[in-house]
């Protein structure tokens, strides 16, 4: 099997040898890209990580990385995705709505 994430990381390299006027990068394990990214930005190209907040972290937390939530690019998604962060929580807490109901966690036992 291939390994994307050194797919792209080889592409990235000889993409950023011939000259990059900035770059994207989407990747669900986007931690592998941090450092080259991180050195592309330092060098002075714009560098941007693609991604749900909650699983990039890393790219948040960055200073030289720019970062663009999933959701937040329109007509990615139909309608707003049921995404509760536990940092956005009210203080007194709040109900959430279930993702399905508790007989289906019975059903895989029978």
């Amino acid at each position: 099997g291939s390994d994307v994430d050194a797919d792209m990381l080889a592409h990235i390299a000889l993409r950023r040898s011939e000259g990059l006027a900035g770059i994207y990068v989407a990747s669900a394990d986007g931690q592998a890209f941090r450092q080259p990214l991180e050195d592309i930005a330092h060098d002075g190209t714009p560098a941007t990580v693609v991604g749900f907040r909650e699983h990039a972290s890393w790219a948040l937390a960055s200073d030289t990385l720019d970062f663009v939530d999933l959701e937040d690019i329109p007509g990615v998604f139909r309608e707003p995705l049921p995404r509760i962060g536990l940092d956005s929580l009210p203080d007194q807490g709040a109900w959430l709505q279930p993702f399905r109901p508790l007989s289906a966690l019975l059903s895989s036992r029978v």
